[in-house]
């Protein structure tokens, strides 16, 4: 039986999540969701970060299973709460460990996190099996009641969710296309031309941009890792010349190895501190650099190593003559460099995706806001796209 892949879902699955919801309403609740609404609420969630996250199983490159994440704040505990929803295993793959392996991603995930204080989940009453499957997985019953109310029910006749406002006497633009909304009213404005909402008050930048700022983010342990392969490797030729080249060596070439190999330093000392900026000094910031350091290093190493060896056997071959020695130096370095693809494919990139979501965590509330901040200089230069 194949492995089960857990990862966030991206944009490109948000057709699947969405049949897999319709699905799971028609088996538990035999009810029939709107296409089109639940398509746009899935949507929403990769726009809106804050509204939460779907991670998906794959089973030989297919989907076969999902949940959801949303985030509960709670005061009495000055944390989150992680509410597991949306789960769902497509029937042919229920059995196998689908779910166990997606609820285990996520219990490992916000064991990272330092701020979640527990997962929760509500079942519907009459659904048996999954209360069974959450039970066998270490989730207890509750002494609390979920009670809910529609406010459309209390609203009175003729009443508006929001009150009026006024209409726009300023230029504000669609964040979607770029549509002048001037002389529009309401909060959100709806743009006639493409029909999305934008809000009045801060936007929320879509996820694309927050995902590219985090991006930009990371030049900054990246620059740490540069600077240290930097300052290591001059470092080396300055004590070599140092304790083998001295004598006639003229002192400004000292100097300049000085410069190079003890100047990086400071550049990584740079990176440290912008690194800390990103993360607003959240608690696990210098954990996560740490990590970033070590996978880096390590990967630069395997690299070196994998790279100098193949070198090296490629300038033994060369004074070979065809025989077996010569077969036995080709396959070693074709053994070398599976190895090095085996180690960047199995090792450094699942360290890496694990330590890019304490990162992310970590840096979203600076991406946003710097995303936000361009976003209002764009517009006060009457730039039609704010978002890019």
């Amino acid at each position: 039986m194949a492995d089960v892949l857990v990862r966030p879902a991206t944009i490109d699955d948000a057709e699947t999540i969405a049949e897999f919801n319709r699905a799971m309403a028609r088996e538990t609740e035999q009810i029939e969701l709107d296409a089109g609404t639940v398509s746009r609420g899935v949507r929403k969630v990769f726009d809106v970060p804050t509204h939460g996250v779907y991670y998906v199983a794959e089973r030989d490159g297919k989907i076969v299973g999902q949940l959801q994440i949303t985030y509960e704040y709670t005061d009495w505990r000055d944390g989150v709460f992680w509410w597991i929803q949306s789960v769902y295993v497509v029937p042919e793959a229920r059995k196998q460990g689908v779910y166990r392996a997606l609820q285990d991603h996520v219990r490992q995930a916000a064991r990272r996190d330092p701020h979640v204080r527990g997962l929760r989940l509500y079942v519907y009453n009459q659904n048996l099996a999954a209360k069974a499957v959450y039970k066998r997985l270490g989730f207890r019953k509750t002494e609390y009641d979920l009670y809910e109310t529609d406010p459309a029910e209390s609203r009175e006749p003729g009443q508006t969710a929001t009150a009026p406002r006024e209409p726009l006497d300023r230029d504000l633009y669609c964040l979607k296309c770029g549509y002048n909304l001037r002389g529009l009213a309401g909060d959100p404005v709806r743009c006639p031309e493409c029909g999305n909402l934008n809000p009045m008050g801060d936007a929320l930048p879509p996820a694309q941009v927050i995902t590219a700022k985090l991006r930009e983010m990371e030049n900054a342990p990246v620059l740490c890792i540069a600077a240290i392969l930097t300052s290591a490797v001059f470092q080396t030729l300055f004590w070599y010349v140092w304790s083998f080249g001295a004598r006639g060596m003229a002192h400004d070439v000292f100097f300049v190895l000085g410069l190079f190999a003890f100047g990086p330093l400071a550049a990584w000392l740079g990176g440290v501190l912008r690194f800390r900026w990103s993360c607003m000094r959240k608690h696990g910031w210098f954990g996560a650099l740490v990590q970033y350091h070590l996978c880096g290093l390590s990967a630069c190493l395997l690299i070196f190593t994998v790279m100098g060896t193949a070198t090296w056997l490629l300038w033994s071959v060369g004074h070979l003559r065809w025989s077996t020695s010569y077969l036995v130096y080709l396959a070693t370095l074709a053994a070398l460099f599976a190895l090095l693809i085996a180690g960047v494919r199995y090792v450094v990139r699942p360290i890496y995706r694990g330590l890019r979501e304490t990162l992310d965590r970590l840096q979203r509330e600076v991406a946003i806001t710097v995303a936000r901040d361009e976003r209002r200089r764009r517009m006060a230069h009457g730039i039609r796209r704010p978002f890019g």
